[in-house]
């Protein structure tokens, strides 16, 4: 029976408090399969997964303390014969027709190529964000990975056109642990009638994932909202405290501003994270970056939250006739007004949440990626030019 190895990154412990949320990932996608291992550089056993299929790669901890401390003044040549030995040191019962699926490192993808060949098994680099196009350009134009995974098939597309060499490719979408992720026990909500006082709504921005000019248009808006006294609090959940946050990179003097009717809560852990979503009404994805698939706006259809989003590159792919998401042009003044519309129409709100949740679990539950992930490991044709359609291959 042949094996697959999946290889986290040198920063991302196989815990459940990952903020990364790869380990989530592999540990939702493979863990019924038996035959299936995980090589990181920590586990702490929060995510309940068979002792006997971690390897702890120690050598990834020393490799990310000397990348941080030196890492630009050291040849490249270095980092990769180093990642070989520590890497390879794991995969040494290595057989042919295994399959070594490393996330997120084309640097880890390059250095075990030659030892992942001669043991005559394949090699997968699953990107996880679309930045990594552009960081790792040079090492993606001569990959030499049998196959290579994309979350959404803009981020594909935008792979393929910029280094055609890439060959094999596939798209597995993301997918959500419904035991963290749901909807609360909401009731229909009626109709206000003309006289009755707008109540109160939170609204939510994730801001672990999210670049900082997101989190700056967010505040901007719910400036807006305050001085328009528009019945919302916000609360932004994850990052760095306002204190720690720079208003722009070239204004190191200037803070950001913090609007009164804003608070910031701490990202704890997923499940705490599903709680906050629920008990809110609103959630907001202000994008001005290019990472589509976006993690924390899934976790809100999941809740069954509505979403407003700006039409920044980072939401196209999801947002694309989606029910239940509202998307504007990326600008404050544009989101200030989507997010009072629906503050005034709890109906529209209502409406929006059990569309918001539909949409999620017609394309994003577990289920969805588990059999997308089984295709892609079982096709052996797998090609730019005549790609599966895996939507098609997923049961019911």
């Amino acid at each position: 029976m042949s094996r697959t190895f999946h290889v986290l990154t040198e920063s991302e412990s196989f815990s459940q408090r990952s903020h990364d949320n790869l380990a989530q990932w592999v540990a939702n996608v493979i863990q019924a399969d038996k035959d299936s291992i995980v090589l990181a550089p920590s586990s702490d056993g929060t995510l309940s997964f068979p002792p006997n299929r971690i390897r702890i790669v120690k050598g990834l901890s020393t490799y990310r303390a000397i990348y941080k401390s030196c890492g630009f003044m050291l040849p490249g040549q270095l980092f990769s014969q180093f990642l070989r030995r520590v890497l390879s040191e794991s995969l040494q019962d290595l057989k042919p027709g295994d399959t070594v699926w490393i996330h997120n490192r084309p640097e880890f993808a390059s250095a075990l190529a030659p030892f992942i060949q001669q043991a005559g098994a394949r090699l997968f680099l699953h990107i996880h964000n679309a930045q990594l196009l552009s960081k790792y350009k040079n090492l993606l134009r001569n990959s030499k990975a049998d196959c290579h995974i994309f979350n959404s098939q803009e981020v594909e597309t935008e792979a393929l056109q910029k280094f055609p060499s890439l060959g094999k490719s596939a798209v597995l979408s993301r997918g959500l642990d419904a035991r963290e992720f749901h909807p609360s026990a909401r009731h229909a909500i009626r109709s206000r009638s003309m006289d009755a006082p707008v109540e109160q709504v939170t609204v939510v921005f994730s801001a672990y994932l999210a670049r900082e000019n997101d989190l700056q248009v967010f505040l901007d808006a719910m400036e807006i909202l305050r001085l328009r006294q528009v019945p919302v609090n916000g609360t932004v959940i994850g990052g760095p405290s306002p204190e720690q946050r720079k208003l722009k990179p070239n204004q190191k003097d200037r803070r950001i501003n913090v609007p009164s009717n804003v608070a910031f809560e701490n990202y704890d852990s997923p499940a705490a994270l599903g709680r906050k979503l629920r008990a809110s009404e609103l959630f907001c994805v202000p994008s001005s970056w290019h990472d589509t698939a976006s993690l924390y706006l899934l976790e809100a259809l999941a809740c069954g939250l509505p979403v407003v989003a700006t039409a920044g590159a980072g939401t196209r792919e999801e947002t694309a006739d989606t029910p239940g998401i509202v998307v504007v042009p990326n600008a404050a003044e544009r989101l200030a007004q989507a997010v009072q519309e629906l503050v005034e129409d709890s109906a529209a709100r209502q409406n929006m949440a059990n569309m918001a949740y539909s949409s999620y679990t017609t394309q994003y539950m577990w289920h969805h990626t588990r059999a997308s992930y089984r295709s892609v490991l079982a096709s052996s044709a797998l090609t730019s030019s005549a790609k599966l359609q895996l939507e098609e291959l997923i049961p019911g």
